[in-house]
């Protein structure tokens, strides 16, 4: 378990993790391919039968590749929703996962945080520009840059001047790193951070940054973070199995993370969660893409437009005719890949049950774009 441990640690001291930063890269480098005509659904009793068998194709080599005992993978839309699962739930449990079965997604987390933002701003509640100190308890200092202060939408646009981690970041349980990360420890480091840069002047992707921003926006509505998300995004949205805290029923729907072969256990976060504390369905994430594609009816409708286009934790690249969001997320036992094109009003969305194999390991991000690109 040492070397395995230490390998995970890599993976997470890294200047960027590959199923988050590298998402980007990999939209981008997939461009030229993707700009092809969309698969057309007309449901799931409808659905073109070589998309299983392509799918299969995509699939069966990155379970292999990364262990992963299974994945679920979902095409959403406006024709309908198609959710195909391959492999295993657990390894030797003979049992393939479904719509139901519970992943970890990491950072797709802050694209929800994102829409909390959005929805407050919506309501007057907050600023996109509004300094992040005034959404904290009085007296707490935030590094500023010759005067120049951190903004929510600075934040949300990963050009606030943090770091990817904290300077402070030292887990008791290095398999579950984020679970003793309190508000207590995200304060002390901003007393003490000095900004390299003026914020707003370079990118670079935070997850520090995207879980004080959701921190934030928790202390300015007064519940939890985790309440924050599953009030004013999951909800609203009709995801009913999409949450941060596991209880025995969702519990054994997880399906097992595993890391080189090896089961490790799930994530828990403390002040830290808007940037990574969520778990999902592919059901559920396809309710999520459903409303970000305006194929389904929401109240949150006019916040998803402005996450779009404020680019609130989302990642961008053109194409012929638009462009793609998209966005991935990992832990050391769980990856998660979602890719919309909102002209075409169609999405994919990618979990499975291993981490990537190393802080360069794009190969679901890969996979994510192949799936998008089927006919």
């Amino acid at each position: 378990m040492g070397a395995l441990l230490a390998a995970m640690v890599a993976c997470l001291a890294a200047p960027a993790s590959a199923s988050d930063a590298a998402f980007f890269g990999a939209l981008t480098r997939g461009r030229a391919e993707l700009s092809m005509p969309g698969f057309r659904l007309g449901g799931a009793a409808q659905a073109p039968p070589i998309l299983e068998p392509a799918a299969a194709a995509i699939v069966g080599p990155l379970l292999s590749k990364t262990q992963a005992s299974g994945a679920v993978v979902a095409f959403v839309s406006g024709g309908g929703i198609r959710v195909l699962g391959f492999g295993e739930t657990a390894a030797g449990s003979g049992r393939a996962p479904d719509g139901d079965t519970v992943y970890q997604i990491g950072s797709l987390t802050k694209l929800f945080t994102g829409l909390a933002l959005a929805d407050m701003v919506g309501r007057g509640q907050v600023g996109l520009d509004d300094p992040i100190e005034t959404l904290l308890p009085p007296g707490t200092r935030v590094p500023e840059f010759s005067g120049k202060k951190i903004t929510l939408r600075h934040l949300a646009n990963h050009v606030s001047g943090l770091p990817r981690m904290p300077s402070n970041f030292n887990p008791a349980d290095p398999l579950d790193p984020y679970a003793d990360y309190d508000a207590g420890l995200l304060y002390a480091f901003l007393a003490s951070h000095a900004l390299a840069s003026e914020p707003g002047a370079k990118a670079e992707y935070s997850n520090v940054g995207a879980g004080l921003l959701g921190h934030a926006l928790a202390f300015k509505a007064g519940v939890s973070v985790d309440e924050l998300l599953e009030r004013r995004v999951c909800a609203p949205l009709g995801m009913t199995d999409t949450f941060a805290r596991l209880d025995a029923s969702r519990q054994a729907r997880l399906a097992p993370g595993y890391y080189l072969g090896q089961e490790v256990p799930p994530w828990t976060f403390s002040a830290l969660g808007g940037a990574g504390a969520l778990r999902s369905t592919a059901d559920d994430m396809s309710r999520f893409v459903s409303a970000q594609l305006g194929l389904s009816a929401t109240p949150l409708a006019s916040a998803i437009a402005k996450t779009h286009q404020d680019a609130l934790f989302w990642q961008a690249a053109p194409i012929a005719g638009g462009f793609l969001l998209g966005h991935c997320g990992g832990t050391f036992g769980h990856q998660a890949c979602l890719v919309l094109d909102t002209a075409a009003s169609r999405g994919v969305i990618l979990l499975l049950n291993a981490g990537p194999l190393s802080a360069t390991d794009d190969s679901a991000s890969q996979a994510a774009l192949e799936l998008f690109g089927l006919p």
